[in-house]
């Protein structure tokens, strides 16, 4: 795919709502008062979380993909470090309650950290 059509890709159709997962965005338009313009944004009709504001339809909806991505980026690293968290308290049971099922749950927490 070329940057052209990775470009388009991005405002053919909303990603769905970065905050609740669920709910189907769509494209509002509003006039400010004392604006001489409409404003374009994304609204999920599910929790209302609204995109940034863009003069047209397409960047509003190229606006809300981003922020789709980014938000999802930031949840996978908070996941990740709250697994290596549960890495470490499971080496300590593993340790400590040899008879616990910590050596199993360790060995499937790692194998996600390392994407298997």
């Amino acid at each position: 795919m070329t940057v052209e059509n990775d470009a388009m890709a991005d405002t053919a159709t909303p990603r769905p709502c970065p905050f609740c997962g669920e709910g189907e965005p769509h494209p509002w338009a509003e006039l400010s008062p004392g604006a001489s313009m409409e404003a374009y944004f994304m609204w999920c009709v599910k929790c209302s979380a609204k995109g940034p504001r863009r003069a047209n339809r397409q960047d509003a909806i190229a606006a809300w993909n981003r922020r789709a991505h980014d938000a999802l980026k930031a949840e996978n690293a908070k996941l990740r470090e709250a697994l290596k968290r549960c890495v470490g308290e499971l080496v300590y049971a593993k340790e400590k309650l040899p008879w616990s099922n910590a050596k199993e749950a360790l060995a499937i927490a790692r194998a996600t950290l390392e994407g298997r």
